[in-house]
Order: C-alpha cells, then structure tokens, then sequence
C-alpha cells in the first residue's frame, strides 16, 4: 500500500481520524507532536525512496508508544530511532505477525491503528491477531471491511 491508500482509510474512518496524524517516510517525521494520543504510519526509507516498510506508531501520551512492526526489523533507520528515544516507555511486538515474503505492513498497521484506536490495549490486539492461523489474511479481510 501506498501512503495515499493508507491516509484515505485512516483519515474517513470515524474511530481511526481522531487520533491519526498521518503517513511519513523516515526523514519526515513530525517532531511538534502535542496532542495525546497520536497514530502514524511510518515507512522505513527516506522521502526520495520509493519505500520498502510500512510500521505503525500509536504515543498513549508523552512518554508511552506503542510500535508495531510486522516483521521485526532488527535495526531501524536513526531518523526513527530519534524520534522513538522521545518517548521511555516503548511498548514493541516481540514476534513475527507477517509472513517474509508477503506485502501486508501497511494492512498490518492500519488494522493495528484501528484496534488501538478502538480502545483495545496493546496486547489484546496481539492476542487477537495471534489467534489466526495467518494475520496476513486477516489485516487483509478488516482493511477491506474498512473500505466500504
């Protein structure tokens, strides 16, 4: 998914517009955050990239994120990095939620946002989505349920 894609689904909905600010490669990430809680989707390589991986980012409030990757990328980009040390308490997924081979992030972080959104607790989410046999296909079913 493109971030055009991504921002239509996440600014319509109703649950998901009241906290998300927006999709942003690495090097764009807004450092003016003010307003509690705050959802964004950011892609893993600079603006003048095409882009490889899309990650979810939900701050509870000044010092609280919760960071979805689905494919637990070991080391991110320092722009990321950066940003994330603003916050002490990061709350990250520990296991693997998309098959290596599939195109799925940006699913995976707009149904991640919309959970979070909806008032599910982190882990929740995760208990959820670990309950199927393969999150890919569920991200993939909740996003088109979004759609229309």
């Amino acid at each position: 998914m493109n971030t055009t894609q991504i921002e239509k689904i996440l600014f319509q909905n109703n649950i998901t517009r009241r906290f998300f600010v927006g999709c942003f490669a690495a090097d764009k990430i807004p450092t003016d955050i003010t307003k509690f809680p705050a959802s964004m989707i950011v892609n893993l390589d600079r603006a003048i990239n095409e882009g490889s991986h899309w990650i979810g980012l939900f701050a509870l409030n000044k010092t609280t994120i919760y960071i979805l990757d689905s494919l637990l990328i070991p080391n991110l980009p320092s722009t990321i990095n950066n940003f994330l040390s603003k916050f002490p308490k990061q709350i990250k997924n520990k296991i693997l939620l998309q098959r290596p081979l599939s195109t799925e992030c940006g699913q995976h972080c707009i149904v991640f946002l919309y959970f979070i959104s909806l008032g599910y607790t982190f882990e929740k989410y995760l208990h959820i989505l670990n309950s199927y046999s393969n999150p890919d296909e569920f991200v993939r079913i909740i996003v088109n349920k979004l759609l229309y």
